[in-house]
C-alpha cells in the first residue's frame, strides 16, 4: 500500500469514497448526517484537485492501483483577535477507508501521512471531528494521542421549546 497526494484519475474512486462514507454516517445518525449528491461530490472533488492549495491536501491509500482509503487536511484559519481561543495553527482532519479494508492499517498509515503534511506546512494541532456514537473512530483517534477536547450541543429550532 502506497499513500500519495490524489490525482485527477482518481476521482471516481474519491467520488465513491465519500458517497460510502455519507451512507455509514447517515445510518449512525440521520439526524445530522445524509448521503451527498454524487455530482456534488464529483463537482467538488474535481475543483479540489485542479485547485493548487498550500493550506489544504487530498492524500490517498493505493493497494494495487485502487484507492481504498483518503485524507482530507484542511488548515484552519487564526481565530480572530477579538476570541477567546489560542491562535495554535491547526487543521481538521477527515479520513475515510473502504468498508472491505478496514482494520488493515489503512487508516493508520494515512493519518500518520496527514500528520507529515501538517508538519511541514507549520501546523501543531490536526482535529478530527467524530461523532459520539462512532466508537470505533473514537478508538482509533485515540489509539493515536487524540484526546476528547470539546462537546458540541445541538438544538433543533423546529423542535417544540423546552
Amino acid at each position: 500500500m502506497a499513500v500519495r497526494p490524489a490525482r485527477s484519475s482518481d476521482l471516481d474512486e474519491l467520488v465513491e469514497l465519500r458517497l460510502e462514507n455519507g451512507r455509514v454516517h447517515a445510518a449512525l445518525d440521520p439526524s445530522v448526517y445524509r448521503v451527498p449528491d454524487g455530482a456534488a461530490v464529483r463537482s467538488h472533488y474535481a475543483a479540489e484537485l485542479a485547485a493548487d492549495h498550500d493550506e489544504r491536501t487530498l492524500l490517498v491509500a493505493v493497494l494495487e492501483q485502487r484507492v481504498i482509503g483518503l485524507a482530507e487536511v484542511s488548515a484552519d484559519p487564526p481565530p480572530p483577535a477579538h476570541q477567546i481561543l489560542l491562535p495554535v495553527p491547526s487543521a481538521h482532519l477527515h479520513l475515510v477507508v473502504a468498508a472491505d479494508v478496514r482494520g488493515q492499517g489503512v487508516g493508520r498509515r494515512l493519518e500518520r501521512a496527514a500528520r507529515e503534511w501538517a508538519s511541514l506546512h507549520g501546523l501543531r494541532q490536526l482535529i478530527a471531528g467524530i461523532h459520539v456514537d462512532n466508537e470505533t473512530a473514537l478508538e482509533f483517534y485515540a489509539r493515536r494521542g487524540y484526546r476528547d477536547h470539546a462537546t458540541i450541543c445541538l438544538a433543533d429550532l423546529d423542535a417544540a421549546s423546552a
